[in-house]
This record gives structure tokens, C-alpha cells and sequence, in this order.
């Protein structure tokens, strides 16, 4: 198993993040066949042993997509030890994933995101700097939090206004940065004292106040406690700010190719999710378009 996330990690280039997530998923099924079966080698499963997991994890009342990953990380598993001849079948081959009804992204209407910017920065603290100039970088470039925290002042050119990405599977693209947020960027490298930056001419651009690099559970706090106060929407993450970062681009007659390029996705099938469309979006079209949509004088 470790050959395993060895090839995840340097000829997959997953993330950290996600090969935890990944041993995670195959640590449960280890368990699972322990407890049911006394079996303490995975190369035995059978197909029957598979489904028995699956059935399993469905009377626990887990959520179809959950399920969904559960099952690719055992396929993906299995089939790497088909390639290195460990096994001659995987018995995930024939596993069918469950189906998943097709979910909008929640998103930040624009006017909420609005307020953010119109609140007060006057006598802010460092830490309230960096956590808004956060928020900021996330709804302004379509970040991933993983690419949040991992991102270096060696990525920022405040002369071009763009940053370079580091996103999954070591891939790179640029993306542009606001005036606005350029200018943010600037006075909080300023801010950031000689000592720190001859230690870190790569260093990170955000750190805690242990100066260590933030962390994913980090940002997410610093995410809700914000979005908390401008928004009523159920759920107040980092990928929210994604979604709404790519909405509100379409919503604005940016191309699909751009917005796909812009987020770092491998295929435009990622990308279509976003095709969806507000209702206040959908009325402007309808008036502007539908000729007995405005009420005519006789």
C-alpha cells in the first residue's frame, strides 16, 4: 500500500490533502474486512466482500457522492495492483457507482459580496488584514484553499497584476489579479518586515500569528466568521467563494473556455457546472428577449 500512495503522491501528483483522503477511504474498508471477514489482507477481497462495504455504508446513511469517492479510491487501488501484476482482476471492476442527482454550487450573490469591500478597514488589526486581504484573494482568483495556503510571495507579480497558481497535479496557470486587489497586496508585502523577507524570499505569503503557514481549517473559520456577517446562505466555505467567484464571471458574459482556464480545471465537464443560472438572471434575459415580456401602451 505505501508503493501505492507513493504513486499517487510522485507520478499522480495528488495533494496532500487528497491522498489522506484516500487512506483514509481504504483504512475503512481494511477495518471493515477485519471486523466481518478476520481478513488481514486486502489482495483477498472478493467482489461479494466489496458490495457487503458498500451495503454497509449505505444503512449507515451515507450520501451518494460520499459513496461515489469511497468506491474510486478501492477502484483505483485495485487497479493499480493489477498493473503491477499483484492481481490478475480487481473486484471493484464490475462495482457500478450510485447515481447522484446533479447539485447547483451555492454561491454569494454579488451585493452581498459588495458589502465585504464597503466595510471599514480603518484601524484594523494585522491579523484582520491578512484574514479580509484572504477573502479578498479568494473571491478575486478562484483559489482553492489548499492553493491559498501554499501560495509565495515568489507567485505574486504586482508589476503585471497577476499571480501564478500551483494547482492539482503540480499544474500551473496564471491568473489575473485586481487593481484593487494588487494594491492590497502591496501594502501587505510592505508590511511584512526586512528580517521576514530575507528569511523568505519564497516564503509564504500568509502566515498565523505563530508564524507558521496557515492552515485549510484556518481559512475556513476565517471564511464563515465573514461571510457570516453579509449573507444568509447555508453554507460559508472557501469553495463557496470559488463558486461564486466563477457565477458571478458568467454571470458577466465571460466565456466558459476562460472561466475553465481561470479555475484550473482539466475539462470543460467540470467547467458546465457553472452554466446554471440565478433567477435574477434568468428574468433580465426573459424582459430583455421575450417580445410581450415589457407591457406595451395601446
Amino acid at each position: 500500500m505505501e508503493d501505492y500512495f507513493q504513486y499517487l503522491s510522485f507520478e499522480k501528483r495528488y495533494s496532500n490533502h487528497t491522498i489522506k483522503a484516500y487512506k483514509a477511504d481504504l483504512d475503512s474498508f481494511r477495518s471493515f474486512l477485519l471486523s466481518q471477514y478476520c481478513l488481514t489482507d486486502d489482495h483477498l477481497a472478493t467482489r461479494q466482500m466489496v458490495r457487503s462495504w458498500i451495503h454497509q455504508l449505505v444503512d449507515q446513511g451515507m450520501v451518494a457522492t460520499t459513496l461515489r469517492r469511497k468506491i474510486s479510491t478501492l477502484r483505483s487501488y485495485y487497479r493499480f495492483l493489477v498493473i503491477r501484476d499483484v492481481l490478475d482482476v480487481s473486484p471493484v471492476s464490475k462495482v457500478v457507482l450510485p447515481k447522484t442527482g446533479a447539485r447547483l454550487p451555492k454561491f454569494v450573490p454579488q451585493p452581498d459580496m459588495m458589502k465585504l469591500y464597503d466595510s471599514d478597514r480603518d484601524n484594523n488589526t494585522n491579523q484582520q488584514v491578512r484574514d479580509q486581504l484572504i477573502i479578498q484573494l479568494l473571491y478575486s482568483t478562484g483559489m482553492r484553499v489548499s492553493e491559498i495556503c501554499d501560495l509565495k510571495f515568489s507567485q505574486i507579480d504586482l508589476s503585471r497584476q497577476v499571480v501564478k497558481v500551483l494547482g492539482k497535479g503540480s499544474k500551473e496557470r496564471i491568473i489575473p489579479l485586481t487593481p484593487v486587489t494588487a494594491e492590497e497586496l502591496r501594502l501587505w508585502c510592505c508590511s511584512v518586515t526586512l528580517s521576514d523577507c530575507e528569511e523568505s524570499a519564497d516564503g509564504y505569503v500568509f502566515k498565523t500569528e505563530q508564524g507558521k503557514k496557515i492552515y485549510p481549517r484556518l481559512v475556513y473559520r476565517i471564511v464563515k466568521y465573514y461571510l457570516s456577517q453579509v449573507t444568509t446562505i447555508d453554507k460559508k466555505s472557501p469553495h463557496v467563494l470559488r463558486h461564486s467567484f466563477a457565477t458571478h464571471l458568467l454571470d458577466e458574459g465571460a466565456e466558459l473556455v476562460a472561466i475553465k482556464a481561470l479555475l484550473g480545471h482539466s475539462s470543460l465537464a467540470a467547467t458546465q457546472v457553472y452554466t446554471h443560472t440565478s433567477i435574477d438572471k434568468v428574468q433580465r434575459i426573459y424582459k430583455q428577449a421575450h417580445p410581450r415580456a415589457t407591457k406595451r401602451k395601446e
